[in-house]
């Protein structure tokens, strides 16, 4: 191939000159304005380097590269049947495709440092789709300011790192969109003063000439497509100044053309993962490695030879390119045969030269003893479908099959979590670039809804789990749905649009991690039906489809989807032995079991676990076990039973299985003396705080229950009865509750986006919260506080992807605590001193009275003790302001002090480890009054009594 260095050497400017027209004139000025598009592109094009170092030869030598190659790809038949405009266009297409790669100083600062604007909101979306690459970026900027010995280090590597980011948004800017490289072209068109530069005679093809540019980083079919929307499916071939010009086949010629210059700025990513261009590897090492010594297009074969090649690395990468290369030319073939049999006869002149093989002569490099310093095998770890797919359905991952109820749940509470969030950006933003979705039906709520029965056409059990989230398109079928450890929630599409989210101010917070989840219901089921409809239907990319699943390894039979309602449905035909066996009022009981509410019996436990053994299910009772506290209500019922439904929301537990037991409090008030109007009607009332202010929110949420028997106030807080009124106080009516309560239960409750994981020690080790006297808190750890699960999500494990992850973990509770203080400054007037012995109170934090009592002078400050002494010491001090407001209020003598203290004892707990030592009794800072009782013909120091620590 004779490589081109001016344009007077190319055939096909030859051609443009003399090919016949009906416009000798526009054919001249063409010409002309080719001509100079050519000499300035070239200077433009140099620029590239600039901001992407690793991709080499941009510049002249490879836009003339190109044209050489796509000459050489030209039958001479072919060239000389070419219109002057299309001769101009192929020319201008190699010289203009890669300006959209070209940003100045003055561009990349318009995106990275002009706040607010929409070039900055796309950089910024940009950068949260490389989570890793800003995790590293800080570090080194913590090094760099912390450690002088390394700054140099430092500095080079953050510089090394944000560029990575600018070029992959240049890239990725370049491959996805027409306007950088119509900026350019309107530079060109002021710097010539000429607006007909990219005109033939009054035939304006600048527009067509951009979308050719930026086809060849897209599908080959997809300049064709975009030319004929909306028209005939040959409109892509036109006449222009009464000359044929077929605009799709440029496209063709610059997208093979291109790859096919191969030299080190196109190897793929392994070399950065082997070594990093920031290493040991500079762009002249790169270049001198990874130069192909030439290549040669005789016969049917094109062959490319490489000499002295030093790293098998550089081998795999030159041979992984080349049979890219081979996949392109194949496609370009394929749709070059669509276009012909689109133009009919029309359609015979466009002709390409195309290989039929593409090779590569590859020789490794010698030592000093003349022996190849490598011997090169492509041999690499390699999957066995078969064999990973039991893998992830057997017992090994999922030990109980019915764990994949849990992982439809979490994927339909997650679509309607991405729903809500895109309605409400919609409501504040109209023209917001979230995905389109579909608004809620007058009375519709986001809920999911699991049915089960028995389908009368087939005769065979099954579980249905549906919701109105929102939905998958195709594109998401084939991109996530249908890829084994492939997440959506780890996209860089969902990246982008959780950054608008957060630029609108929600957080979002998936539950799904893994994208293997889905498998495991074939443990569970061997035939599966999924209907889906994402919002805004269409016939085109967001059609709606009916998915059938006859097997883990059988195909995907779609057909036309029948869903009526944005979302989507997933229902599980139950292979033998399993069989449907619901009873509402047992499954109550075993969750209240099973949470501890209730005390715990063997029988009890027993009679599930054969239960399970025999292959029952009962999915009312496997929800409920698996789902704690979900953002969005489940409903649970027989198949045309709605009328028996359970409705599992985030009051589930509060109202259903553990609500406040009002028999037993009122017997423990007439124990006490206290008439049973003074209890009022008490129920669970829930103090909610969302983590959700500020760059770094999480979207935890943290929940105090306490007992209450007065109309909610906002905020809703443990609030005294106003002056006369019959009924108790606040922490009165939490010491009665408190005696009520199981022992065994535990009151800390943690989820992880509302599911139940098993073990979860590594957030129990570093909780700095704990519920005391007659209240409950739940934690709902969301975003960066949660911890990495297992793929089985029954262990939770230390996050390795954040630096100081406990501090991180911490620091949501220190905001709760900032928040609780404010409530308490603006409600001081109406809270007593007992307000916070209802509170959970962390390890670190306890309360500082002054000498003087005064509510307003409560304070959350800093100590440093453990959890569980914060709750003992709570309980002393709840003791003694209740005994002392008893004894004052009823006059009642020192058997019914000594009687409460018996009563608000704390019960021995398990420990995991041997008691610690004694340790000195804690100085309780309160007032003189309040730190002993003194009754008549006795002085009661109620420590003593509670717990070996005090």
């Amino acid at each position: 191939m004779k490589k081109l260095s001016k344009i007077d050497e190319s055939k096909l400017f030859a051609q443009l000159q003399s090919a016949p027209t009906n416009d000798l004139t526009a054919r001249g000025q063409l010409a002309g304005n080719v001509r100079w598009v050519v000499e300035n592109a070239q200077i433009i094009s140099g620029q590239i380097v600039r901001r992407l170092p690793q991709y080499t030869l941009h510049n002249g030598t490879h836009l003339f590269n190109v044209l050489s190659i796509m000459e050489e790809l030209l039958p001479e038949e072919t060239r000389r049947q070419l219109t002057p405009l299309e001769c101009a266009r192929c020319i201008l297409a190699a010289f203009t495709h890669d300006l959209g790669m070209v940003m100045l100083d003055e561009d990349v600062q318009k995106y990275q440092d002009t706040t607010g604007t929409p070039e900055n909101q796309e950089w910024r979306r940009h950068c949260d789709t490389y989570l890793e690459e800003r995790r590293q970026i800080e570090r080194w900027k913590k090094i760099r300011d912390h450690e002088p010995a390394r700054a140099s280090e430092a500095s080079r590597r953050i510089g090394y790192l944000e560029g990575h980011l600018l070029a992959e948004f240049i890239r990725k800017r370049h491959a996805d969109q027409i306007n950088p490289i119509l900026h350019w072209l309107n530079r060109l068109e002021e710097e010539a003063k000429n607006q007909a530069l990219f005109c033939y005679g009054r035939f304006d093809f600048k527009r067509y000439l951009a979308q050719t540019g930026v086809s060849h980083g897209q599908g080959v079919s997809w300049l064709r497509e975009t030319l004929t929307q909306g028209g005939k499916e040959d409109s892509f071939c036109r006449l222009a100044g009464g000359d044929r010009v077929n605009l799709a086949f440029p496209g063709l010629l610059v997208r093979l053309a291109d790859i096919m210059d191969f030299d080190a700025t196109r190897a793929p990513g392994i070399l950065y993962r082997h070594f990093g261009i920031e290493n040991a590897v500079s762009i002249l090492e790169w270049n001198k490695h990874m130069a192909i010594t030439g290549w040669d297009s005789s016969g049917d074969t094109l062959t490319y030879e490489a000499d002295a090649c030093e790293h098998p690395v550089y081998e795999k990468a030159i041979r992984s390119f080349i049979n890219a290369i081979e996949r392109e030319i194949k496609s370009v073939k394929e749709e070059l045969n669509w276009q012909k049999r689109l133009l009919g006869p029309k359609g015979e002149p466009y002709q390409l030269r195309l290989p039929e093989f593409v090779q590569a002569q590859i020789r490794a490099a010698f030592d000093g003893q003349h022996r190849p310093v490598y011997v090169f095998h492509d041999l690499q770890f390699e999957l066995d479908q078969y064999e990973i797919q039991q893998l992830l359905m057997g017992e090994s991952l999922y030990a109980d099959p019915t764990l994949c109820l849990r992982e439809l749940l979490q994927n339909a509470l997650d679509a309607l979590q991405m729903r809500d969030l895109r309605l409400k950006v919609l409501a504040k933003d109209p023209d917001a670039r979230v995905e389109p979705t579909d608004v809620l039906r007058p009375g519709e709520a986001l809920q999911v809804t699991v049915t089960w029965g028995r389908d009368s056409a087939t005769n065979r059990e099954y579980i249905r789990v549906s919701d109105n989230g929102c939905g998958m398109t195709r594109e998401a079928l084939e991109r996530y749905f249908t890829k084994l450890g492939k997440s959506y929630y780890r996209s860089p599409e969902y990246e982008r649009e959780r950054q608008i989210l957060r630029e609108h101010g929600f957080i979002v917070s998936p539950i799904s991690q893994f994208g293997i989840g889905f498998l495991s219901c074939f443990m569970l089921a061997d035939e599966i039906r999924l209907r889906t409809r994402p919002g805004q239907v269409n016939d085109d990319a967001r059609a709606a489809y009916d998915v059938r699943l006859s097997g883990s390894g059988s195909l995907f039979w779609l057909s036309p989807g029948t869903l009526e309602r944005q979302g989507t449905e997933i229902t599980l035909y139950l292979k033998q032995p399993f069989q449907l066996d619901h009873d509402r009022e047992r499954a109550i009981l075993w969750l209240k079991r099973h949470f501890k509410y209730l005390e715990q019996h063997d029988e009890t436990e027993k009679e599930w676990e054969a239960f399970e053994q025999q292959k029952r299910l009962d999915p009312m009772w496997i929800t409920g076990r698996y789902v704690i506290w979900p953002l969005f209500p489940i409903l649970l019922h027989p198949a045309d039973h709605a009328d028996q439904a359970v409705c599992l929301d985030d009051r589930f537990h509060g109202d259903v299985l553990a609500p406040i037991a009002i028999e037993a409090v009122t017997k423990k008030a007439a124990e006490w003396d206290f008439p049973v109007s003074a209890l009022g009607q008490p129920r669970w009332e829930y103090l909610d705080w969302e983590d959700n202010q500020g760059d770094q929110a999480t979207g935890t949420r943290i929940r105090l229950m306490f007992p209450y028997h007065l109309p909610a106030s906002d905020p809703p807080l443990p609030l005294d009865p106003p002056s006369g009124s019959p009924l108790m106080r606040a922490h009165e009516l939490a010491a009665f509750t408190e005696t009520t309560l199981n022992s065994d239960e535990n009151r800390n409750r943690l989820t992880v986006r509302g599911i139940a994981v098993d073990d979860l020690q590594v957030c129990t080790r570093v909780l700095p919260v704990a519920a005391s006297i007659g209240t409950k808190l739940w934690v709902d750890l969301r975003g960066i506080a949660a911890p990495r699960l297992t793929a089985d999500r029954k262990t939770a494990l230390a996050r390795d992807d954040i630096d100081d992850w406990p501090d991180v973990f911490r620091g949501v509770f220190q905001h709760w605590r900032d928040r609780l203080q404010e409530w308490l400054d603006q409600h001081a007037s109406q809270l007593t001193s007992g307000l916070l012995s209802s509170f959970a109170i962390e390890s670190a934090w306890r309360l500082q009275v002054s000498a003087t009592p005064s509510v307003s002078a409560w304070r959350l400050e800093a100590a440093h003790r453990s959890a569980d002494w914060a709750g003992y010491w709570l309980t002393a001090l709840l003791a003694q302001e209740t005994t002392r407001d008893l004894a004052r209020a009823l006059n009642r003598a020192r058997d019914l002090a000594r009687d409460l203290a018996r009563d608000l004892r704390p019960q021995p707990r398990p420990r995991p480890h041997p008691r610690p030592r004694p340790r000195p009794r804690p100085h309780l800072d309160l007032p003189a009054t309040s730190t002993c009782l003194d009754l008549p013909s006795t002085r009661l120091d109620l420590h003593p009594h509670l717990h070996p620590y005090f």
